[in-house]
């Protein structure tokens, strides 16, 4: 196991043991030891060493029992107790509704009372709201650090944000021993080294003190103070917790401090505006949360907790600044999911605000105008949260969406662009020259690098540059955790932010280092066919200061794959006709066309789906894919180019970019079909069509959209019967749309469990065998009609053997594609 795994998997083990602790601790309180209130606040006389009421609460059990304020508290049940938290913890033991009877001494005189135990409602909302803020670090944390885990800040940024969710998660505490003693031990834990870890990420993010460059241990020095205090005071002398408040203050002062002198030190306007944004979001998150720390018995007994709650769910900003900053400004370079975590935090918000309306603003009137329990109208409550559930995701989601992926729709059609452009190239300095001006433009990046493998010096050499001078004499070498070691090794590309920080370079040598820092490289992607590195692409910073996010990933893998066909073809090209030499390269352009087919097929409960390309010649014309777009449905495409051969093949990869890329943007066959026609058309020669089957399969509703462009019908076996599926359509790339789009039909079909559909091309029905007869579709349909089979695959293979058995060594004339789906 790799240390970047091994550390993978400790934030993993560690979040989930923690979450679970912390859903059993809202669970014991919300459903085991539910809160309780009598309406009296206690004292202890150190010189009577009673139990002293102090204060009654208006209408309260207490009140109604007959207890005034400056009554002693003699004993509950019976059982007589010297310390103020002793008696709580026996009284914590009962329900509400248990009636409870106190001894009550008043001057002279002594008498019994029974009080009945109230649900205590203004604790819940602090439980529940402890508990999301605290998710809500934790979970925010370890999605940056399980991105990232060979880089130091982030594992930082895990520790910063798990020592909050120790202190504000088990904030609220119900339960009785052993129990209770856990929690207990985890919160105080969490309060020693809650200030320093915030102390401690500040010295090092965003912009490390020159202090632990010279001595980095130091850093562990600030640990002690608090360490030593906090466990004095919770040990010996409980009383000084003010003490505690002070000092947390002085660390929190020393973090603001240090975060604002790196703040003023950046000069990246970029990368200024998101510190900016988290120092906002820790004073807002943090300062009332130092106040209530010195003033909190005072509050409590003053206004009671409602605005404790306040000011722990105000803490909730501080994930949400770093997870805006991650996802606005590319912070810690973990963009991607940080998006998908803001639209929960975001709700998680939303529904605190949601419970306060309904629970604070309304829970009370309706419990004492409608004779209601707590308990009923809790449940009337979340019945309300949980019905506004979905409309405020959406509603979120739209805004997460229009706010910050306006991109997404510009790279798909950058990447449409060049899929339509690259299998009409043929000079590789176009090729390259093509795609690294649409990466440049595309990406908003001045310096862009292309790297190819030179046979006779065994390096990859400059061959094209953007903001660099492509004569300057630079090249790599391959060896051992060098660049181009990496590159091989991480496959889909390596970004060097911050070298000196991830783990992973470690071992790099000092003369790639250098290079990479001169010039300017933050990102290189990897361009293979089979399992060679053929060359690399190498890009510098983004013009907005932006990072490099998954997305750019994405487009730039596919980039560097349709690239690394464009090169290999442009190759076959500038390079010796001769049979030989042509064949073979006809071998890795066959490779490397087997690649761009579907791995493997998918896997589905209910389905089950094969599919299988057989090419004429040494490469083909014939397609097939698989492309999911959502959890339950699936585009299935089976195309067919005229003729075949290396021609054939170039226009089917050029097909199969745009039918990827228009994937993501239609959720119709026949939109889809349309848009890529009006393409195909116009990047097309003349003498060349495509034949096409598309169909959107819901495998959830065992539902089938199929458009047929010119091909061969599908055949749908419903068990001894057989169909003939006759949609109307023409080939793609014959006319520029006016008749196509009125042509294209869309059919809907309904299947059922035991039913067959066959999609196929006509290099099946249309072998011919030594005698010059046809195969045929008679031949298919008898085969389906006769129904000698279980499975798709089985299917698959007996169509392969007749077809196989009928040529009896007559040469295959054309493709053959089968694409068999079977309902289960």
């Amino acid at each position: 196991m790799t240390k970047r795994n091994r550390w993978r998997l400790f934030f993993s083990v560690v979040t989930a043991i923690f979450t679970v602790l912390i859903i059993l601790n809202i669970s014991d309180i919300l459903y085991f030891h539910p809160p309780i209130q009598e309406g009296s606040h206690w004292g202890f006389d150190e010189k009577t060493q009673q139990i002293v009421i102090q204060k009654i609460s208006p209408g309260g059990p207490a009140q109604q029992a007959g207890i005034q304020a400056g009554d002693t508290l003699s004993a509950l049940n019976g059982n007589t107790f010297h310390a103020v938290k002793e008696a709580w913890n026996y009284l914590s033991r009962f329900k509400p509704g248990d009636r409870i009877t106190y001894s009550i001494k008043r001057g002279k005189t002594t008498f019994e009372t029974d009080v009945i135990l109230e649900y205590n409602t203004s604790f819940i909302p602090l439980s529940i709201i402890s508990t999301i803020v605290g998710l809500l670090f934790l979970i925010v944390g370890f999605i940056v650090a399980y991105k990232k885990p060979s880089m130091r800040i982030p594992r930082l940024f895990y520790y910063f944000s798990f020592t909050f969710f120790l202190i504000i998660g088990f904030n609220a505490i119900t339960a009785t021993k052993p129990w209770e003693t856990l929690l207990m031990g985890i919160q105080i834990i969490g309060v020693m080294v809650w200030a320093p870890s915030i102390l401690h990420f500040f010295m090092n993010f965003p912009q490390k003190i020159s202090l632990l460059h010279k001595h980095p241990g130091v850093i562990y020095l600030i640990y002690l103070p608090s360490i030593l205090i906090t466990g004095y005071i919770f040990l010996f002398n409980p009383k000084l917790r003010i003490l505690l408040s002070i000092v947390i203050i002085i660390y929190m002062g020393f973090a603001f401090y240090n975060l604002s002198r790196s703040q003023h030190k950046i000069t990246n306007p970029h990368e200024k505006k998101s510190i900016r944004l988290i120092y906002w979001g820790m004073v807002f998150g943090l300062i009332p949360l130092g106040i209530l720390s010195l003033t909190a018995n005072w509050v409590v007994e003053a206004l009671g907790l409602l605005p404790v709650s306040i000011v722990l769910g105000l803490t909730g900003l501080v994930p949400i600044a770093f997870g805006y900053s991650v996802m606005r400004y590319g912070l810690m370079d973990v963009e991607i999911i940080i998006k998908k975590s803001l639209i929960y935090t975001l709700i998680t918000t939303s529904f605190i605000m949601l419970y306060f309306l309904v629970v604070v603003g309304m829970g009370g009137f309706i419990v004492r105008h409608f004779s209601i329990s707590s308990e009923t109208a809790n449940l009337i409550f979340l019945a309300i949260v949980a019905l506004a559930f979905q409309p405020i995701r959406t509603g979120i989601q739209n805004v997460i969406d229009r706010r910050f992926y306006r991109d997404r729709y510009q790279y798909q059609k950058t990447l449409l662009k060049l899929s339509r452009e690259l299998p009409g190239l043929v000079n590789i300095e176009d090729i390259l020259s093509r795609v690294a001006q649409t990466i440049s433009d595309s990406m908003h990046v001045s310096n862009v690098m292309v790297h190819l493998y030179h046979k006779e010096t065994r390096q990859y050499q400059n061959r094209y540059a953007i903001g660099t001078d492509k004569n300057h004499e630079f090249s790599w070498q391959e060896e051992k955790n060098g660049l181009i070691d990496l590159v091989k090794k991480e496959k889909n590309g390596c970004l060097f932010y911050k070298i000196e920080e991830d783990e992973r370079y470690n071992n790099l040598p000092m003369a790639d280092k250098v290079k990479i820092e001169k010039l300017g490289i933050v990102l290189s992607v990897p361009m293979f066919y089979q399992d060679s590195l053929i060359g690399i692409i190498s890009l510098g910073q983004k013009q907005s200061g932006q990072v490099y996010n998954q997305e750019d990933l994405d487009l730039l893998q596919t980039v560097a794959g349709n690239t690394a066909i464009a090169l290999i073809n442009g190759r076959l090209h500038q390079e010796d006709l001769r049979k030989q030499r042509f064949e073979n390269e006809l071998i890795l352009a066959r490779h490397i066309q087997t690649r761009l087919l579907p791995e493997k097929d998918p896997e589905y409960t209910d389905w089950e789906i094969a599919g299988i390309s057989k090419p004429a010649a040494i490469v083909g014309g014939d397609y097939f894919d698989y492309i999911p777009i959502s959890e339950n449905r699936l585009f299935v495409f089976v195309g067919d180019v005229s003729g075949k051969g290396m021609a054939a093949a170039l226009y089917m990869s050029k097909v199969q970019g745009m039918i990827q890329v228009a994937a993501g943007i239609y959720k119709s066959p026949q939109k889809l079909l349309i848009d890529i026609n009006h393409h195909l058309y116009h990047g097309m020669e003349r003498k060349y069509f495509v034949t096409m089957l598309g169909a959107l399969v819901d495998v959830r509703q065992k539902k089938i959209s199929l458009c047929r462009a010119g091909h061969t019908p599908a055949l749908i076996k419903r068990k001894n019967k057989v169909e003939k599926i006759l949609g109307a359509g023409i080939g793609l790339g014959l006319e520029a749309g006016d008749i196509f789009n009125r042509k294209i039909e869309e059919k809907q079909i309904k299947l059922s469990r035991g039913d067959y559909c066959l999609f196929f091309s006509d290099g099946l029905t249309e072998a011919i065998n030594v005698k010059h007869e046809l195969f045929g579709e008679k031949r298919v349909e008898k085969i389906l009609q006769e129904g000698n089979f279980h499975s798709a695959h089985e299917l698959q293979e007996i169509l392969l053997a007749e077809v196989t058995q009928f040529l009896a060594g007559a040469p295959q004339n054309d493709d053959i594609t089968l694409v068999v789906l079977r309902v289960k």
